[in-house]
Protein backbone atom coordinates (compact mmCIF):
# COMPACT_ATOMS: atom_id res chain seq x y z
CA UNK A 1 0.00 0.00 0.00
CA UNK A 2 2.90 2.78 0.75
CA UNK A 3 4.55 1.86 -2.75
CA UNK A 4 1.70 2.23 -4.08
CA UNK A 5 0.69 5.70 -2.47
CA UNK A 6 4.32 6.80 -3.33
CA UNK A 7 3.85 5.82 -7.07
CA UNK A 8 0.47 7.77 -7.15
CA UNK A 9 2.65 10.68 -6.07
CA UNK A 10 1.83 11.74 -2.18
CA UNK A 11 4.35 13.56 -0.64
CA UNK A 12 6.48 11.14 1.30
CA UNK A 13 7.00 13.85 4.44
CA UNK A 14 3.47 14.84 4.51
CA UNK A 15 4.06 18.53 4.57
CA UNK A 16 0.87 19.71 6.34
CA UNK A 17 0.28 23.11 8.41
CA UNK A 18 -0.34 22.76 11.84
CA UNK A 19 -4.01 23.38 12.53
CA UNK A 20 -5.24 25.66 15.92
CA UNK A 21 -2.38 28.10 16.22
CA UNK A 22 -2.37 31.39 15.23
CA UNK A 23 1.05 31.67 13.79
CA UNK A 24 1.48 29.87 10.29
CA UNK A 25 3.55 26.39 11.27
CA UNK A 26 4.28 23.84 9.38
CA UNK A 27 4.99 20.25 10.53
CA UNK A 28 6.28 17.53 7.83
CA UNK A 29 8.18 14.17 7.85
CA UNK A 30 5.49 12.38 10.25
CA UNK A 31 5.40 8.81 8.09
CA UNK A 32 9.08 8.65 8.41
CA UNK A 33 9.09 9.47 12.30
CA UNK A 34 6.31 6.72 12.77
CA UNK A 35 8.60 4.07 11.07
CA UNK A 36 11.39 5.43 13.42
CA UNK A 37 9.40 4.99 16.46
CA UNK A 38 7.75 1.58 15.36
CA UNK A 39 11.07 0.08 14.23
CA UNK A 40 9.13 -0.37 10.24
CA UNK A 41 13.18 -0.22 9.20
CA UNK A 42 11.60 -1.85 5.45
CA UNK A 43 9.03 1.44 5.20
CA UNK A 44 11.48 3.66 6.24
CA UNK A 45 13.93 2.56 3.97
CA UNK A 46 10.87 3.27 0.85
CA UNK A 47 9.89 6.77 2.31
CA UNK A 48 13.81 7.24 2.21
CA UNK A 49 14.31 6.05 -1.43
CA UNK A 50 11.50 8.19 -2.56
CA UNK A 51 13.13 11.64 -0.73
CA UNK A 52 11.69 11.44 2.86
CA UNK A 53 14.08 13.68 4.85
CA UNK A 54 15.66 12.14 7.78
CA UNK A 55 16.07 15.38 9.60
CA UNK A 56 12.72 16.44 9.32
CA UNK A 57 10.77 18.49 12.08
CA UNK A 58 7.22 17.24 13.32
CA UNK A 59 5.65 19.98 15.16
CA UNK A 60 6.33 19.23 18.83
CA UNK A 61 7.77 15.85 18.45
CA UNK A 62 11.41 16.37 17.14
CA UNK A 63 12.56 14.66 14.08
CA UNK A 64 12.97 10.34 12.46
CA UNK A 65 16.33 10.41 14.00
CA UNK A 66 15.51 11.76 17.24
CA UNK A 67 13.00 9.17 17.19
CA UNK A 68 15.92 6.18 16.62
CA UNK A 69 18.03 7.70 19.46
CA UNK A 70 15.17 7.58 21.79
CA UNK A 71 14.71 3.50 20.85
CA UNK A 72 18.27 3.05 20.74
CA UNK A 73 17.47 1.34 17.23
CA UNK A 74 20.84 0.79 15.88
CA UNK A 75 19.90 -0.18 12.58
CA UNK A 76 17.76 2.20 12.13
CA UNK A 77 20.13 4.84 13.33
CA UNK A 78 22.52 3.74 10.41
CA UNK A 79 19.54 3.55 8.27
CA UNK A 80 18.84 7.26 8.86
CA UNK A 81 22.38 8.57 8.65
CA UNK A 82 23.17 6.61 5.27
CA UNK A 83 20.34 8.90 3.76
CA UNK A 84 21.79 12.33 5.77
CA UNK A 85 20.13 12.22 9.11
CA UNK A 86 22.35 14.43 11.16
CA UNK A 87 22.15 13.45 15.66
CA UNK A 88 23.37 16.20 17.58
CA UNK A 89 25.39 15.84 21.30
CA UNK A 90 21.83 17.08 22.80
CA UNK A 91 20.07 14.21 21.16
CA UNK A 92 22.41 11.54 22.55
CA UNK A 93 22.46 13.05 25.90
CA UNK A 94 18.71 13.06 26.02
CA UNK A 95 18.49 9.57 25.65
CA UNK A 96 21.27 8.50 27.74
CA UNK A 97 23.79 7.38 24.91
CA UNK A 98 26.49 7.87 27.34
CA UNK A 99 29.52 7.15 25.16
CA UNK A 100 28.46 8.75 21.86
CA UNK A 101 27.35 11.68 23.89
CA UNK A 102 31.37 11.77 25.26
CA UNK A 103 32.50 11.25 21.79
CA UNK A 104 30.83 14.20 20.31
CA UNK A 105 31.69 16.09 23.07
CA UNK A 106 35.17 15.31 22.70
CA UNK A 107 35.57 16.59 19.08
CA UNK A 108 33.44 20.00 19.72
CA UNK A 109 35.70 22.97 19.10
CA UNK A 110 34.00 25.09 21.64
CA UNK A 111 33.61 22.90 24.94
CA UNK A 112 32.57 25.78 26.76
CA UNK A 113 29.31 26.23 24.68
CA UNK A 114 28.81 22.55 24.32
CA UNK A 115 28.88 22.06 27.75
CA UNK A 116 25.58 24.36 28.05
CA UNK A 117 23.87 22.45 25.62
CA UNK A 118 24.81 18.67 26.76
CA UNK A 119 23.82 20.07 30.44
CA UNK A 120 20.25 20.40 29.82
CA UNK A 121 19.63 17.50 27.69
CA UNK A 122 21.57 15.21 30.26
CA UNK A 123 20.09 16.73 33.03
CA UNK A 124 16.48 16.11 31.29
CA UNK A 125 17.69 12.48 30.01
CA UNK A 126 18.81 11.25 33.44
CA UNK A 127 22.71 10.90 32.88
CA UNK A 128 24.37 11.74 36.16
CA UNK A 129 27.99 11.37 34.23
CA UNK A 130 27.39 13.54 31.50
CA UNK A 131 25.68 16.16 33.76
CA UNK A 132 29.11 16.46 35.43
CA UNK A 133 30.67 16.01 32.10
CA UNK A 134 28.78 19.47 31.36
CA UNK A 135 29.33 21.33 35.20
CA UNK A 136 33.28 20.36 34.50
CA UNK A 137 33.48 22.90 31.34
CA UNK A 138 30.95 26.01 33.12
CA UNK A 139 31.72 28.42 35.41
CA UNK A 140 28.28 30.02 36.16
CA UNK A 141 28.22 32.62 39.22
CA UNK A 142 26.13 30.40 41.80
CA UNK A 143 23.11 33.09 41.32
CA UNK A 144 23.09 33.16 37.62
CA UNK A 145 19.77 32.89 36.22
CA UNK A 146 20.50 30.09 34.11
CA UNK A 147 21.01 27.57 36.76
CA UNK A 148 16.96 27.77 37.18
CA UNK A 149 15.98 26.46 33.38
CA UNK A 150 19.13 23.64 34.46
CA UNK A 151 17.48 22.76 37.69
CA UNK A 152 13.41 22.05 35.72
CA UNK A 153 15.05 19.70 33.43
CA UNK A 154 15.25 17.04 35.62
CA UNK A 155 12.12 17.31 36.54
CA UNK A 156 10.59 16.30 32.85
CA UNK A 157 11.93 12.88 33.41
CA UNK A 158 12.14 12.46 30.03
CA UNK A 159 13.26 8.95 29.47
CA UNK A 160 9.88 7.57 31.86
CA UNK A 161 6.95 9.69 30.46
CA UNK A 162 4.01 8.44 28.11
CA UNK A 163 6.07 9.17 24.87
CA UNK A 164 7.36 6.19 22.40
CA UNK A 165 10.76 6.81 23.55
CA UNK A 166 10.32 5.66 26.87
CA UNK A 167 11.82 3.16 28.84
CA UNK A 168 10.50 2.19 32.29
CA UNK A 169 12.79 -0.29 33.04
CA UNK A 170 15.69 2.03 33.18
CA UNK A 171 16.87 3.71 36.68
CA UNK A 172 14.28 6.11 37.35
CA UNK A 173 16.57 7.57 40.52
CA UNK A 174 18.93 9.13 38.28
CA UNK A 175 17.16 12.12 37.81
CA UNK A 176 17.15 13.29 41.86
CA UNK A 177 21.22 12.68 41.19
CA UNK A 178 21.29 15.16 38.82
CA UNK A 179 19.33 17.67 40.28
CA UNK A 180 21.52 17.20 43.46
CA UNK A 181 24.61 17.80 41.11
CA UNK A 182 23.11 21.02 39.50
CA UNK A 183 22.10 22.15 42.96
CA UNK A 184 25.52 21.72 44.38
CA UNK A 185 26.75 24.33 42.07
CA UNK A 186 23.53 26.97 42.41
CA UNK A 187 21.54 28.67 44.55
CA UNK A 188 18.23 27.08 45.15
CA UNK A 189 17.07 29.92 46.13
CA UNK A 190 16.85 31.47 42.41
CA UNK A 191 13.72 33.11 41.80
CA UNK A 192 12.19 32.73 37.71
CA UNK A 193 13.38 31.58 34.24
CA UNK A 194 15.93 33.67 32.24
CA UNK A 195 13.74 34.54 29.81
CA UNK A 196 11.11 36.20 32.22
CA UNK A 197 13.97 37.97 33.80
CA UNK A 198 12.44 36.44 37.39
CA UNK A 199 9.57 39.20 37.11
CA UNK A 200 7.00 36.58 38.46
CA UNK A 201 8.69 35.38 41.35
CA UNK A 202 8.87 31.36 40.42
CA UNK A 203 10.91 29.13 42.41
CA UNK A 204 12.33 25.76 41.49
CA UNK A 205 9.73 24.48 44.67
CA UNK A 206 6.90 25.81 42.16
CA UNK A 207 8.38 24.07 39.23
CA UNK A 208 8.19 20.86 41.39
CA UNK A 209 5.21 21.47 42.81
CA UNK A 210 3.77 22.16 38.68
CA UNK A 211 5.63 19.07 37.69
CA UNK A 212 4.05 16.95 35.15
CA UNK A 213 1.56 14.09 36.43
CA UNK A 214 4.12 11.14 35.64
CA UNK A 215 5.94 12.08 38.64
CA UNK A 216 5.33 10.24 41.81
CA UNK A 217 4.96 11.49 45.41
CA UNK A 218 7.80 9.95 46.18
CA UNK A 219 9.70 12.42 44.05
CA UNK A 220 7.79 14.99 44.57
CA UNK A 221 8.98 14.62 48.18
CA UNK A 222 12.67 14.01 47.57
CA UNK A 223 13.23 16.89 45.32
CA UNK A 224 12.41 19.75 47.92
CA UNK A 225 14.66 18.11 50.73
CA UNK A 226 17.32 18.09 48.10
CA UNK A 227 17.21 22.14 48.36
CA UNK A 228 17.46 22.37 52.03
CA UNK A 229 20.31 19.90 52.83
CA UNK A 230 23.31 20.52 54.80
CA UNK A 231 25.57 22.92 53.15
CA UNK A 232 23.08 24.78 51.09
CA UNK A 233 21.21 27.68 52.23
CA UNK A 234 17.61 26.61 53.49
CA UNK A 235 14.78 27.94 50.94
CA UNK A 236 12.81 30.38 53.31
CA UNK A 237 9.11 29.40 54.32
CA UNK A 238 7.37 32.27 52.90
CA UNK A 239 8.34 30.13 49.45
CA UNK A 240 7.09 26.77 51.17
CA UNK A 241 3.98 28.02 52.44
CA UNK A 242 3.03 29.66 48.71
CA UNK A 243 3.90 26.56 47.04
CA UNK A 244 2.02 24.07 49.05
CA UNK A 245 -1.36 25.35 49.03
CA UNK A 246 -2.14 25.30 45.57
CA UNK A 247 -0.05 23.00 43.94
CA UNK A 248 0.49 19.96 46.71
CA UNK A 249 -2.99 17.98 46.66
CA UNK A 250 -3.41 18.78 43.02
CA UNK A 251 -0.10 17.38 42.17
CA UNK A 252 -1.09 13.77 43.59
CA UNK A 253 -0.74 13.94 47.48
CA UNK A 254 -0.43 16.18 50.48
CA UNK A 255 3.13 17.96 50.72
CA UNK A 256 4.64 18.53 54.12
CA UNK A 257 6.95 20.91 53.31
CA UNK A 258 8.16 21.42 56.88
CA UNK A 259 10.02 17.89 56.65
CA UNK A 260 12.24 19.74 54.05
CA UNK A 261 14.78 20.95 57.12
CA UNK A 262 14.38 21.65 60.59
CA UNK A 263 14.89 25.48 60.19
CA UNK A 264 11.88 25.71 57.65
CA UNK A 265 8.58 26.76 59.95
CA UNK A 266 5.74 23.97 59.65
CA UNK A 267 3.12 25.17 57.08
CA UNK A 268 -0.14 26.40 59.16
CA UNK A 269 -3.05 24.62 58.01
CA UNK A 270 -5.17 27.82 56.65
CA UNK A 271 -5.00 29.45 53.22
CA UNK A 272 -2.21 32.18 52.35
CA UNK A 273 -4.01 35.36 51.94
CA UNK A 274 -2.15 36.19 48.61
CA UNK A 275 -3.74 33.17 46.77
CA UNK A 276 -7.71 33.71 48.08
CA UNK A 277 -10.17 31.08 49.09
CA UNK A 278 -10.45 30.02 45.74
CA UNK A 279 -7.11 28.26 45.00
CA UNK A 280 -6.78 26.77 48.75
CA UNK A 281 -7.50 23.28 47.69
CA UNK A 282 -8.33 22.37 51.43
CA UNK A 283 -5.97 21.80 54.89
CA UNK A 284 -3.78 18.50 55.35
CA UNK A 285 -4.91 17.80 51.52
CA UNK A 286 -8.56 17.01 52.23
CA UNK A 287 -9.94 16.51 48.57
CA UNK A 288 -13.39 16.36 48.97
CA UNK A 289 -13.40 19.77 51.03
CA UNK A 290 -11.48 21.54 48.45
CA UNK A 291 -14.19 20.59 45.58
CA UNK A 292 -16.76 21.88 47.78
CA UNK A 293 -14.89 25.03 48.74
CA UNK A 294 -14.43 25.47 44.81
CA UNK A 295 -17.78 24.02 43.28
CA UNK A 296 -19.52 26.22 46.16
CA UNK A 297 -17.82 28.62 47.92
CA UNK A 298 -18.82 26.87 51.33
CA UNK A 299 -15.63 26.35 53.80
CA UNK A 300 -15.01 22.86 55.21
CA UNK A 301 -17.32 21.89 57.41
CA UNK A 302 -19.67 25.16 57.56
CA UNK A 303 -23.19 25.14 56.40
CA UNK A 304 -23.57 27.68 53.36
CA UNK A 305 -25.60 30.81 54.39
CA UNK A 306 -25.95 33.59 52.22
CA UNK A 307 -25.82 37.65 53.75
CA UNK A 308 -28.18 40.14 53.27
CA UNK A 309 -26.57 42.72 50.53
CA UNK A 310 -26.96 46.04 51.97
CA UNK A 311 -30.61 47.74 50.60
CA UNK A 312 -29.30 50.62 47.74
CA UNK A 313 -32.42 52.55 48.63
CA UNK A 314 -33.46 53.05 52.40
CA UNK A 315 -36.93 54.53 50.78
CA UNK A 316 -37.70 50.77 49.02
CA UNK A 317 -38.93 47.88 51.35
CA UNK A 318 -37.48 45.01 50.35
CA UNK A 319 -39.56 42.17 48.97
CA UNK A 320 -40.32 38.86 51.50
CA UNK A 321 -38.93 36.98 49.00
CA UNK A 322 -36.31 36.86 46.44
CA UNK A 323 -38.07 37.38 43.19
CA UNK A 324 -37.95 34.60 40.50
CA UNK A 325 -37.24 36.47 37.87
CA UNK A 326 -35.69 39.22 36.47
CA UNK A 327 -39.76 40.56 35.11
CA UNK A 328 -40.80 39.65 38.82
CA UNK A 329 -38.19 41.84 40.58
CA UNK A 330 -38.87 44.66 38.13
CA UNK A 331 -42.66 44.60 39.29
CA UNK A 332 -41.67 44.69 42.82
CA UNK A 333 -39.94 47.32 42.53
CA UNK A 334 -42.64 49.20 40.94
CA UNK A 335 -45.47 48.48 43.71
CA UNK A 336 -43.31 49.37 46.48
CA UNK A 337 -42.42 53.24 45.04
CA UNK A 338 -46.03 53.33 44.44
CA UNK A 339 -45.91 53.72 40.74
CA UNK A 340 -48.78 52.31 38.76
CA UNK A 341 -47.21 51.56 35.45
CA UNK A 342 -45.72 47.58 35.71
CA UNK A 343 -44.17 46.81 32.78
CA UNK A 344 -41.71 44.00 31.85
Amino acid sequence: MLALLLALGLDPDERVRVPGVEDVEYTWGFPLWECAATGKHALAEMLLERGADPNAQVYASGSPVSQAYGQRDAQMMALLERYGGVADLGMAALHRNTELARQMFAGTADTRKAAVGLLGAAACGGDPELVRLALDHIDWARDDPRWFGALEQPLRIWNHGPGHWCHPEWDRSTYLSCFRRLLDRCDPNIRGREPDGGQFGLTILHSVAGSREHMTADERMALPRCCSTPGRDSISATMCSRAHPWAGPAAGGAWNWCSCSSSVEPIRSRPTPSLGPRRWLGQEGAVTPALRVICCGQAPGKPRTKSPSPNPNPNLTRPAERPDSCGERKRAVLRASGSSTCCT
